[in-house]
């Protein structure tokens, strides 16, 4: 027969099975976040707009709140789901040019599963299995071919292609 203390057992097992969850994807996250920031070579993590605002090349905001890999809730099904906003050029006092993206990190069957969707995107991709010595290389190439259609796309006349 099964007693209280099963339930309770039952119930540790769960909850440390589901801190192990949110862990690994937090750590999948950091790990990915710090990949795709030094990328891009950026002459530092913020600078100094127009108006004197300090900003960061790199935003991650979860449900419009700016957020850090340790602050994210982790969906038991869904994982981690946030945007991130990209500064591509501070060059302009009034007209800085910033890129976003929405990323979904999830377990699907054991595995690191990457979802990339957001403004300019026509599809969401979807990176699975994601491992390997150069395993978020596929989804930052990407990210930044997306990036770079985006900003061709608002030159006259052009007929570049989006990424595919």
């Amino acid at each position: 027969m099964t007693s209280f203390n099963d339930f309770k057992e039952k119930r540790a097992q769960v909850k440390l099975a589901i801190e192990k969850h949110d862990e690994q994807l937090r750590s999948v996250f950091r790990e990915f976040m710090s990949q795709y920031i030094a990328s891009f070579d950026f002459p530092g993590e913020s600078f100094v707009d127009g108006k004197g605002n300090q900003r960061k090349y790199v935003s991650i905001l979860s449900k419009g709140i700016l957020s850090d890999a340790d602050s994210l809730n982790v969906h038991p099904h869904d994982g981690i789901t946030v945007n991130v906003n990209t500064v591509l050029d501070d060059s302009s006092n009034n007209d800085i040019r910033v890129e976003s993206f929405t990323i979904n990190i999830r377990l699907v069957n054991g595995l690191i599963t990457f979802v990339v969707t957001g403004m300019g995107f026509f599809d969401e991709k979807t990176f699975s299995s994601v491992s390997g010595k150069d395993k978020y290389l596929d989804v930052i190439d990407y990210i930044k071919s997306v990036f770079l259609d985006n900003i061709l796309k608002d030159y006259p006349g052009s007929n570049h292609s989006p990424a595919e």
